[in-house]
């Protein structure tokens, strides 16, 4: 879960530090609170890959680093396997 962002942005500045060239994240539930959102435009993150388990704003969605997937798609490829 994604909340504030101050950790998935630390961890990021971690692993580029040590030669990361590509940093994707992937959370179950990004609820973004705060300035999460300026943090993770602002970070070192690549990508954040969510699902749509809690609605988001605006912002979010419009947001060129987060992709929102419905989260039914990731249980049906689950369910398939």
């Amino acid at each position: 879960m994604i909340d504030t962002g101050g950790t998935i942005v630390h961890a990021a500045e971690f692993i580029r530090k040590r030669g990361a060239k590509t940093i994707r994240v992937a959370a179950t539930h990004g609820s973004f609170q705060g300035i999460a959102l300026q943090k993770i435009t602002n970070s070192q993150i690549d990508e954040v890959l969510t699902t749509d388990t809690i609605a988001h704003r605006k912002e979010v969605t419009d947001n060129p680093k987060i992709t929102v997937i419905h989260w039914r798609h990731c249980w049906l490829k689950q369910s398939a396997v």
